[in-house]
């Protein structure tokens, strides 16, 4: 049986990446997409979703990517369990991508940007707060349960 842990994924960034250093030298960047989700109602949602990137693809989008901009990542989806001080454990899942590609205009990003960030006004979006990208639990949380993966 063939096992595969893709993800692909067209979105906008919900706001500037953030980018660090880790103490061995490796560059990561972290930003949140928002990605539509089709609904039969007439009220737009969207899920955000945290992206990682390492290494010479985390260069690329700390230069070239800002709020607003559309586009296709590719990568798998990675799940992270954290003990807390108090013995709970937090689940987070991450999208750690390992392909970046550009969508649209330059210049179509910078009025999208300035519009808002998604190329709709925010006010059409049911959102869900997200996390500060460099919080170091950040992540999509499902709880503090010892999840097992259906599959």
């Amino acid at each position: 049986m063939a096992v595969a842990n893709r993800v692909i994924l067209i979105g906008r960034l919900v706001r500037d990446p953030e980018t660090k250093t880790t103490t061995t030298g490796k560059q990561m960047t972290r930003f949140t997409l928002a990605v539509d989700r089709r609904s039969k109602s007439s009220t737009q949602s969207a899920d955000f979703i945290p992206i990682v990137t390492w290494d010479s693809l985390a260069d690329i989008c700390a230069k070239y990517l800002t709020k607003g901009r559309q586009v296709a990542v590719e990568g798998r989806l990675q799940y992270t369990s954290v003990a807390q001080p108090d013995g709970s454990k937090r689940t987070f899942f991450d999208v750690v991508a390992d392909d970046m590609r550009m969508l649209g205009s330059r210049a179509e990003a910078q009025s999208e940007a300035a519009a808002g960030g998604y190329g709709r006004a925010q006010s059409d979006y049911q959102a869900a707060p997200t996390p500060d990208p460099l919080d170091e639990d950040y992540g999509g949380e499902f709880g503090d349960s010892d999840m097992e993966v259906p599959f």
